[in-house]
């Protein structure tokens, strides 16, 4: 079997953001061995507005891995990390959705790869950007860089640097 490179997306805007996202890589990292980390970025929040700014990254790993056990080893973490249940698009301590995994397309009722809404989010483009400036959607053949031009009106997102 071969390593593929595997894209996550983080954000949280409950407690200390930052904290939050650096004991999640902290976790990912001893799973799966994280090779690229972005900067992190502060976003307002799409959908319900009514709630505090994002601090998003995206990082990624060359792996092999069941698709299931990596949403269950996202889901763990997402726990570990003080995650509960709340409504879609609500505050979150930690939210990590897997972006892409290499050129896999699956879609099933609990998991869709490529995530299902990421081009469309400037939160996850910018940050994939960084990392893989390259990157091309897999399944609508459109590069990271397009896909944020065609949504370059989602309001600011701001640099505010490495972990």
């Amino acid at each position: 079997m071969v390593n593929e490179q595997i894209y996550f997306s983080l954000g949280s805007n409950v407690g200390d953001r930052k904290y939050n996202l650096k004991h999640a890589l902290e976790h990912l990292n001893s799973k799966l061995d994280i090779n690229l980390i972005s900067s992190i970025y502060e976003t307002s929040p799409q959908g319900y507005k009514d709630q505090s700014d994002f601090y998003n990254l995206a990082c990624s790993t060359k792996n092999q891995i069941d698709m299931y056990e990596l949403l269950g080893i996202c889901k763990d973490i997402e726990i570990h990390c003080g995650r509960t249940s709340s409504f879609i698009n609500g505050p979150r301590t930690l939210d990590i959705d897997i972006i892409s995994y290499g050129n896999h397309l699956l879609e099933k009722e609990d998991l869709t790869i490529p995530h299902p809404r990421m081009h469309s989010r400037l939160f996850v483009l910018i940050p994939l950007a960084e990392i893989n400036p390259l990157w091309v959607h897999p399944k609508l053949n459109v590069s990271v860089e397009k896909l944020i031009e065609l949504n370059a009106n989602q309001g600011e997102i701001l640099n505010i640097g490495k972990l």
